[in-house]
């Protein structure tokens, strides 16, 4: 696989395909099973190293990354159909008023940790650690592994995007470009233009969605510098397909800290405002993004066992990829 062949940072997860059930859990794969790793052994260390704290002061740096077709979709209009055209100028209008009147801010909170991989999980280090001696890890993170995949396919693990020879190296980011947004739909709503409100609340979703690619270019080329050229690597987000586990998110929190960014999370595990983003950046130039649809008993289990669960509390995290 050559660079120029490798997804976007942004590229969609696959389709569904009809996939095969093993009986057992495959064993790890051999890391050159992705070309390039024996040249990419691990990722470059970063420019900036630990925990840091970001804000987008020009808003509008933001709209040329606006992705239309998902606002489309959360008003159920397609692109083309009539009132698509007039929802969009009303669109626009509200996203300038927002911006204009400083209604919503973007912030964002990064963190770059050597990690030691340990299977399918890996061992976040102490910023301070020498490679070379051993060191209690801060904090673990888990990945599954699929166990579907069509013919000839390897069954992926986002762990397999780091080293299983020497340390390496991870991002992890919460990020949201919609804190203050909500107390200004809640006073459209009361002032009686719901329109207007619904405008706002889907407006900061979609740049939420912008700022984290915006962020993501910035990491690779300026705070991590590990793309200079193209941009390549991924940002999976735990409880999607590709990290399907959205418990992992507690872990990525306590590293993160994103209170004092103005982030929230619930008891449920649901960030505030809404319209926020919490994952991880992972750097390797083969990593893609792939769905984890179902996994086995024997995978339940080591997975249970890792994350010091009971098995009924898997069962119920993970209901549905079982």
């Amino acid at each position: 696989m050559e660079l120029n062949d490798l997804p976007s940072p942004s590229s969609p997860a696959p389709k569904p395909r009809r996939f095969s059930h093993p009986s057992t859990l495959p064993s790890l794969p051999n890391p050159t099973i992705f070309r390039g790793m024996e040249k990419w052994r691990h990722a470059p260390e970063p420019n900036f190293k630990g925990r840091l704290e970001l804000e987008c002061g020009d808003l509008r740096e933001l709209v040329p990354l606006i992705d239309w077709r998902f606002f489309f979709y959360a008003w159920s209009v397609k692109e083309g159909a009539p009132g698509a055209a007039e929802l969009k100028r009303d669109a626009e209008a509200e996203l300038e008023r927002l911006i204009e009147g400083k209604w919503t801010e973007a912030r964002a909170v990064v963190l770059f940790a050597r990690v030691r991989r340990r299977g399918d999980s890996l061992d976040v280090l102490a910023p301070a650690c020498d490679c070379g001696v051993p060191h209690p890890p801060v904090a673990r993170l888990h990945f599954l592994r699929m166990q579907e995949a069509a013919a000839g396919e390897p069954l992926r693990s986002v762990a397999d995007y780091f080293s299983p020879y020497e340390d390496d190296w991870i991002g992890m980011f919460a990020l949201s470009a919609g804190l203050g947004a909500d107390a200004h739909a809640r006073a459209l709503d009361e002032a009686g233009d719901p329109y207007r409100a619904l405008l706002v609340r889907t407006l900061v979703v979609r740049l939420t969605e912008a700022y984290s690619e915006k962020l993501h270019r910035d990491v690779m080329k300026k705070w991590w510098g590990y793309a200079p050229g193209r941009p390549f690597g991924t940002r999976p987000v735990p409880g999607y397909p590709t990290t399907p586990d959205h418990s992992e998110i507690l872990t990525l929190w306590r590293l993160l800290r994103p209170e004092t960014i103005g982030l929230q999370m619930t008891d449920s595990r649901m960030m505030l405002p809404e319209a926020s983003i919490c994952g991880y950046y992972v750097p390797h130039p083969a990593s893609r993004y792939f769905s984890i649809s179902h996994i086995g008993a024997d995978q339940l289990e080591d997975y249970a066992r890792r994350k010091g669960w009971t098995l009924e509390t898997a069962k119920r995290e993970l209901a549905r990829i079982l």
